[in-house]
């Protein structure tokens, strides 16, 4: 991609500031604290993630304003798969302090890092507290392998291998549970995905919470080509599938049709919602709420 289309984003024209940080970032070696666009600190790795946040505050221009506008003061959100607890912490400034956010990463030096984030954002007062817990979430509770990582440019795409899958001599042995049973009678406002590829067993671990209609909302990551597994269960459920697209003038959604997710990065997300109404409501306006 061109600089000059890497520029035209919503992100740098909202905030031209960004593009002298960009040329003046380089290529950072180690992790570091950045500024959130609503004004939060976050310790970053220097990944695609990271550099993102260091420049521009935000990261997933689309996905971010749209967890923005579903969420409200109080209430449960959780994230599957945190990394360093960038959408953690954009619940947690969303719920604000009558709400809770449960952050879940398997992965042991991410998870350190959003651990030390979670503790900085306990001392604000005007943020939901945020338990994070160092979990992968599956379809059933016990171990898992985890594909391992050391590379600092690539430490959030780690992902649990299939039980067919050979073991890799760096894998990390880490503990998974099921959603329904570590909210068990709980609701959930917003649950946010991102698994790389596991997302159809997290939520085959999340069925009671579906059938019982205790998760308004769903936003996660699919790579393969509609009806995804993914897709399939959640449809099953009685939610409400959209494809989540961005302008330069804020997200759109559109109801989800079959063909593949194009290959981009970040990946192609989607909304599931047992509230389609609410949700095309609260995203019907144009504009970037969240960070301009």
């Amino acid at each position: 991609m061109s600089l000059r289309r890497r520029l035209a984003r919503p992100e740098y024209i909202l905030r031209p500031g960004a593009v002298l940080r960009r040329l003046r970032l380089g290529h950072p070696q180690e992790t570091c604290d950045a500024t959130l666009a609503w004004s939060q600190t976050i310790t970053v790795f220097p990944d695609g993630l990271g550099r993102n946040v260091m420049t521009t505050g935000v990261f997933d221009p689309a996905l971010t304003e749209i967890v923005h506008r579903l969420l409200d003061p109080g209430g449960l959100a959780v994230d599957i798969g945190a990394n360093v607890g960038y959408f953690t912490n954009l619940m947690s400034a969303r719920t604000g302090p009558t709400g809770a956010v449960m952050a879940f990463e398997p992965h042991p030096v991410v998870f350190d890092v959003l651990r030390r984030n979670a503790a900085r954002w306990h001392r604000d007062p005007g943020v939901a507290a945020v338990m994070a817990r160092r979990l992968a979430i599956s379809a059933e509770s016990g171990e898992g392998r985890l594909t391992a990582n050391t590379n600092m440019e690539q430490m959030g795409v780690a992902s649990l291998r299939a039980s067919s899958e050979p073991a890799a001599a760096d894998d990390f042995t880490v503990a998974t549970e099921r959603l329904d049973e570590l909210l068990r009678g709980q609701s959930v406002r917003l649950l946010k995905i991102d698994v790389e590829g596991h997302e159809h067993a997290v939520l085959t671990g999340a069925q009671e919470l579906l059938g019982e209609r205790r998760i308004r909302d769903v936003v996660f990551e699919d790579f393969e080509t509609y009806p995804t597994p993914a897709m399939t269960l959640l449809e099953r459920h009685g939610m409400t599938v959209f494809t989540i697209d961005r302008s330069l003038r804020g997200p759109r959604v559109h109801p989800v049709s079959e063909g593949p997710a194009p290959r981009q990065w970040p990946g192609r997300n989607y909304l599931a919602t047992f509230n389609p109404g609410r949700a095309i409501d609260r995203l019907r306006s144009r504009g970037w709420r969240s960070f301009r």
